[in-house]
């Protein structure tokens, strides 16, 4: 529905910008995940201090790969609006960087509730978040009517 409404509002060159930018977004996402998480899930820790010290250091290397990330597409933004051979997905890619470095602050809760298999809690908190997402999204969209709106709402 998101994506009707917006499609309605803004321009399709829009949609391209922001999807160019997305590729280096993605793609440095893609090459350095390396599944902490997954350890975390699979693990039957002995004790609640375990498990709370390997949460610590799956956060702490977390945020440093995003630091990594977040420094990467700086470096790498000049060179992908060439590639492209548009110069705004410059201005995207710095902004963009900074998506990297807020989402490594975010909370490790979810990753407990995935590993106690507590899915009730987890769709409820996907769901309100995808409806707060869209609505900032929308409202972004008509106050600016720009690509813009597309960044801010990442």
């Amino acid at each position: 529905m998101r994506s009707v409404i917006l499609a309605r509002l803004l321009l399709a060159e829009d949609f391209g910008l922001f999807g160019m930018a997305l590729t280096v977004v993605a793609g440095l996402a893609a090459l350095t995940n390396i599944g902490l998480d997954i350890s975390v899930i699979k693990t039957k820790f002995k004790t609640e201090q375990e498990l709370a010290k390997h949460l610590d250091t799956l956060w702490t290397v977390d945020l440093i790969r995003r630091l990594l990330i977040a420094v990467l597409m700086l470096v790498i933004a000049r060179p992908a609006a060439k590639f492209y051979g548009e110069s705004r997905v410059y201005e995207l890619l710095l902004v963009l960087s900074l998506l990297p470095l807020i989402q490594g602050f975010q909370n490790i809760g979810p990753l407990i509730r995935r590993k106690e298999v507590n899915f009730k809690e987890i769709v409820g908190l996907e769901l309100l978040t995808n409806l707060l997402t869209a609505l900032a999204t929308i409202a972004l969209v008509l106050w600016t009517r720009s690509v813009w709106a597309l960044v801010l709402a990442s």
